[in-house]
């Protein structure tokens, strides 16, 4: 999907870059994102609505 230029044109335009994760890359940058965000969004009260 990455390869596919209607993709990489659409992700051009909003100036994402793709880049190809293993399961277990993804799986960690899951976890870093959870125990990054995790202690901003309870300091902040937020609560799922």
């Amino acid at each position: 999907m990455l390869k596919e230029p209607a993709v990489i044109k659409r992700w051009e335009e909003i100036g994402a870059e793709g880049s190809t994760m293993t399961p277990a890359e993804v799986t960690r940058f899951i976890q870093s994102e959870i125990d990054k965000w995790t202690p901003v969004v309870k300091s902040s009260g937020a609560k799922p609505g």
